[in-house]
């Protein structure tokens, strides 16, 4: 019976270790709890790491309180999808790529936002989401006070912001946006009013952060090698 046991409970230990559990954020198109499949990141993820036999559990949160999860929870091993943060390097081990974003300047066609370099936006007030990386060049700015900005907690609550003119600009993935203007009540009636700069800030690739450690990184090689392997079926 004491065998019996020690049996069941090794097994379930291993059925346990099968799964890989991440919190992440509603941030469709990539990631959200009613998209189908959870979002199109968090659907490779998934088919990633079936070809491991392996499943993933996520848990959808604000994106401060997911990264307070990740960093104060022992059983969750990883966050995103996030852009590359260098600060973050020494705390998290980042898998390869699961994505791209375009990260560009949205504005209200009525007044339009011109630009061509950074420092041609130190003079509007741009719409940021709190904790979110930009890129290097703007943020830059930002600490050092040459680019105004005003924080949302969302990307949805900074285009609401953008579309009744509390700001000139706001930072965006032109894929969330699009999202957003086409399933939202509140942003719906701003499709057309709303409208992103041709020039993008930047073409951002999306990764999967991993606690440091011999579980980060047993995770991290387990979801590099399923994507690779998803990418040779194609």
């Amino acid at each position: 019976m004491r065998l019996l046991i020690v049996v069941l409970l090794f097994a379930c230990s291993l059925a346990q270790a099968d799964v890989m559990k991440m919190a992440s954020l509603e941030w469709p198109p990539y990631a959200g709890s009613k998209l189908p499949g959870q979002g199109t990141v968090i659907s490779k993820l998934r088919a990633a790491l079936a070809t491991q036999g392996h499943q993933l559990q996520v848990t959808f949160l604000p994106w401060q309180r997911a990264l307070l999860l990740v960093n104060q929870d022992s059983d969750y091993v990883a966050y995103g999808p996030e852009y590359h943060d260098g600060e973050r390097d020494q705390i998290f081990i980042s898998s390869d790529v699961v994505g791209y974003g375009p990260l560009g300047i949205a504005y209200r066609k009525a007044h339009p936002l011109v630009w061509k370099r950074q420092a041609d936006l130190y003079k509007y007030r741009i719409g940021v989401v709190r904790d979110y990386l930009n890129t290097a060049l703007f943020d830059n700015a930002v600490e050092q006070g040459l680019q105004p900005v005003d924080q949302a907690d969302s990307d949805r609550q900074n285009l609401l912001k953008l579309a009744y003119g509390r700001v000139d600009g706001a930072v965006v993935d032109l894929k969330v946006m699009a999202y957003w203007l086409e399933h939202d009540e509140k942003l719906a009636p701003f499709k057309e009013a709303l409208v992103a700069s041709p020039q993008l800030l930047e073409k951002k690739a999306l990764y999967v952060n991993f606690r440091r450690g011999d579980r980060g990184q047993r995770w991290q090689a387990i979801l590099n090698r399923g994507l690779k392997a998803l990418a040779q079926a194609q």
